[in-house]
């Protein structure tokens, strides 16, 4: 795995860190001893364990009135560098990612616009809904699935009254681009749900509310 990860493709000495459980362990330690040995050639690989005290923070054993900190910022400042850890570099690099995968989710709805088989990033486009950053790729990925699941992540994304009006616009639009594209595909059990929820007075002052009935309220024919 080790050398698999280092080839070019993957990019110049990606960082690796080898979880091991205590418990898989013989009385002996041999095993531990070969990882050790195995690992020692490999530059930034480390060998640690996946106790909870990795991630969550734990009672000095010398003093139980001290809490200790979690050791994987520790661990990390170990296998890739001091500046891995620092809190401005992680959400430089969280920035950077959320930048490429707005890029990624943008060319995976315009290829389906085109016709392109993209359901199988359905999962993707979803997650996308949770960032302003992705928001609008993933809206246009989204609209671009002929699946019943694109249109229902939509519209419960239209329907959620806690949401900003802009945000359930969005999903609106989203989803008429969806029905004129691919009809609408929702349960039908579901379309009356939401269609029920709308019968309420209030749907007249509301436009998303307005939207989403006119959508779903089937033809007189």
């Amino acid at each position: 795995m080790v050398q698999l990860l280092r080839q070019p493709a993957f990019g110049d000495q990606r960082p690796v860190l080898v979880m091991l459980d205590p418990l898989d362990d013989d009385r002996s330690r041999r095993c531990l001893t070969r990882l050790v040995q195995t690992l020692a050639g490999f530059d930034r690989v480390h060998l640690t364990d996946r106790l909870e005290s990795l991630f969550l923070p734990r009672l000095d054993p010398a003093d139980e009135m001290t809490v200790l900190p979690p050791r994987f910022p520790d661990t990390l400042a170990r296998l890739v560098g001091p500046g891995a850890a620092t809190d401005d570099q992680r959400r430089q690099r969280a920035v950077q990612r959320l930048e490429r995968a707005s890029i990624a989710l943008e060319l995976l709805g315009g290829l389906g616009e085109q016709g392109w088989k993209v359901e199988p990033a359905f999962a993707a486009a979803r997650s996308g809904l949770r960032q302003a950053e992705t928001f609008p790729a993933a809206l246009r990925l989204l609209a671009a699935m002929p699946v019943p699941d694109a249109q229902r992540a939509l519209l419960d994304l239209a329907v959620t009254p806690e949401l900003s009006g802009a945000i359930r616009e969005g999903a609106v639009i989203a989803l008429q681009q969806s029905a004129t594209r691919h009809g609408v595909m929702l349960a039908t059990s579901h379309r009356w749900e939401v269609l029920s929820m709308y019968n309420a007075d209030t749907v007249g002052d509301d436009p998303v509310g307005r939207a989403i009935t006119a959508l779903l309220t089937p033809s007189p024919r």
